[in-house]
């Protein structure tokens, strides 16, 4: 399952954001991964989502696939509409 999500907070994908996202990965049962700019960044890995350098205003696609992913999708969603 995938979503798109244009960031609305100032700063972007910064180091705080990221290490909110990998902890609440951790909370779930499959994978999730943020692609921007043809880049991949790993939900597990904080130098991964940093590595994509996403600004205020860039739309980042969401990938979720695993065993609760429905769950995941509904979750997660809503949890980067907060942060982002």
């Amino acid at each position: 399952m995938k979503f798109s999500h244009r960031i609305i907070t100032e700063a972007g994908l910064h180091g705080r954001t990221a290490a909110k996202i990998v902890n609440k990965c951790y909370e779930y049962n499959c994978d999730v991964a943020i692609v921007f700019n043809g880049r991949i960044g790993f939900a597990d890995s904080i130098m991964s989502l940093l590595n994509l350098e996403a600004k205020q205003g860039d739309v980042i696609n969401v990938i979720i696939d695993g065993e609760d992913e429905v769950f995941v999708y509904n979750d997660f969603k809503e949890y980067i509409k907060e942060i982002l």
